[in-house]
């Protein structure tokens, strides 16, 4: 049952049973994206189904057009139609739960953007696929969230500035009865000077896996960076054994300011084949061998974001 919360946040009854939340590293479907990257569709069309999302079936045209301009096979290419603002879906897109009964179920949070057509977005989903959504009452957003597959869930201190009218202890409750998660570290991620999201300083690419930014002296990023390597490397990993983590050193943005790095850490993972956003020179190699290293056996495919910054 459904109720609203401190005025507009949905909020319903959890799932019930052992909850099971999915890790991006898990199989997958498909890839969903409305991010018009060439590189990035090409490269997903070549590794699997791809889901574009549009406005309308005037928009779905425009896909079909644009993907026959850049030569791009339409063999796994499906759509869904619904309204959005913005390309950011893994922010305001669902996060995907077994419940007790093995059956597939949608968490969803208020999206913390002023953005009304993408919060509506996992709602739709829902109904699209007849899979159960439950809302746990709390402003929050993809890109800030991770999860191993198992118990144990990760976030910047985000969620406790933009629930203020709630306890610390009760956001994390919630986000342990929603997901089935047993633990739920958080850690600030420079609060006030960027959009403290972990996927921008961090990336979990398996169960006891992580690749962490590795930002230059003097950076105003790298104090809590640091700390939030410290305190995973405090923690136990699924398999009872320390965190590896990789680290990888932040690299100035082509033409941008002192403080603008590359976008390295903003990968994506879909069916053991791991991307991430190059820029044409030999600093892109050595992500790619740190990728590498930390998932032998993956696929790690470099996306160009010269020019078209995911970050």
């Amino acid at each position: 049952m459904g109720r609203l919360i401190d005025g507009d946040v949905p909020m319903t009854d959890p799932p019930e049973g052992h909850i099971r939340s999915l890790a991006e590293f898990e199989e997958a479907d498909a890839a969903m994206t409305l991010w018009t990257n060439p590189s990035m569709v090409a490269a997903l069309a070549a590794h699997g189904k791809v889901a574009l999302i549009a406005d309308s079936e005037r928009d779905r045209n425009w896909w079909d057009s644009w993907l026959d301009e850049h030569q791009i096979p339409k063999a796994g290419i499906s759509y869904v139609l619904v309204r959005t603002d913005s390309i950011w879906i893994r922010d305001y897109g669902p996060w995907f739960i077994l419940d007790g009964a093995g059956h597939f179920g949608m968490v969803h949070n208020k999206y913390n953007r002023p953005r009304p057509n993408d919060n509506l977005v996992a709602g739709f989903l829902s109904k699209l696929w007849n899979v159960p959504m439950y809302e746990p009452g709390l402003v929050h957003t993809g890109g800030n969230y991770y999860n191993d597959g198992t118990d144990n869930g990760f976030s910047s201190t985000l969620p406790y500035s933009e629930n203020p009218r709630l306890e610390h202890e009760e956001i994390d409750r919630r986000m342990k009865s929603y997901l089935g998660l047993s633990r739920y570290a958080t850690s600030p991620l420079a609060p006030g000077i960027t959009i403290e999201h972990l996927d921008t300083f961090g990336k979990l690419v398996a169960p006891d896996t992580w690749v962490f930014s590795d930002f230059p002296a003097g950076s105003r990023f790298r104090a809590d960076s640091e700390r939030y390597v410290a305190m995973l490397q405090g923690l136990t990993s699924p398999y009872g054994t320390p965190y590896k983590i990789h680290r990888l050193k932040m690299r100035p943005l082509p033409g941008g300011g002192s403080e603008d790095f590359r976008a390295y850490i903003n990968s994506y993972i879909s069916n053991r084949t791991l991307y991430f956003p190059f820029y044409g020179d030999a600093v892109d190699d050595e992500t790619k061998r740190i990728y590498q290293e930390a998932l032998p056996g993956y696929e790690i495919v470099g996306v160009d974001c010269a020019g078209n910054d995911v970050g």
